[in-house]
């Protein structure tokens, strides 16, 4: 928590690409080299980045190989605890290539939906300003790096499915003029990694990015 009441509040809400997993092991890298905490000490005093990473939550839907992880059913509670906040970063949507997801281009869509209404709704329950959004859009699934605990949760076709997703996003980002990032233009979860999740190199450039993202933004 900040004390600067000047400061602009950031809110991250995603799955353990947030949470900071490390690739491979069960393991969580600490807060300075997660892709937030890159973030937040780029940006300085004058931003405070908050967390809500989950591991395994999906954009919507529960995961099948997780229980309580349907994000779009937490959200609003989260979202209402937080409030108000000047920017919502939207990171999610990795967990919806596993082979038990759903990616086209129809549920996608409503999903976002659903999450902007419930932003709009919470914000004038608490009578609190729009905050602006920004969708993170995960970077791509490499299934040639998967291990055998990988492999078994997002199997053949994640990475196509991860295709059909970002290009999904990119559009529903454009049509209804909403700022996204697209996390593969500055990481790769393949170098060295499990294929899905980021290493040390990956969390420090997407935090950069992501700082300079939201320079722009608020």
């Amino acid at each position: 928590m900040k004390t600067n009441t000047d400061a602009k509040r950031v809110l991250l809400y995603g799955d353990s690409l947030v949470y900071g997993k490390k690739p491979v092991v069960f393991e969580r890298f600490d807060n300075n080299i997660r892709f937030s905490g890159v973030a937040q000490d780029i940006l300085g005093d004058q931003y405070e980045v908050l967390e809500e990473g989950l591991r395994a939550r999906m954009l919507q839907g529960e995961n099948k190989f997780f229980p309580e992880r349907d994000g779009l059913k937490q959200f609003g509670p989260i979202i209402g605890s937080h409030l108000a906040i000047d920017l919502l970063v939207l990171s999610l949507g990795s967990n919806d290539c596993n082979s038990g997801g759903n990616v086209t281009e129809e549920v996608v869509k409503k999903a976002l939906n659903e999450y902007l209404q419930k932003l709009k709704e919470w914000a004038e329950f608490l009578v609190t300003p729009l905050p602006k959004v920004l969708i993170l859009i995960p970077p791509a699934i490499d299934e040639s790096c998967f291990d055998e605990g990988m492999g078994k949760v997002f199997g053949p076709g994640s990475a196509a499915r991860q295709r059909q997703l970002e290009s999904t996003m990119v559009q529903y980002a454009k049509d209804h003029s909403i700022d996204y990032l697209l996390a593969s233009n500055v990481c790769d979860p393949a170098n060295p990694g499990d294929g899905v999740h980021l290493d040390e190199a990956g969390n420090r450039a997407l935090g950069k990015a992501l700082a300079t993202k939201i320079q722009t933004l608020v």
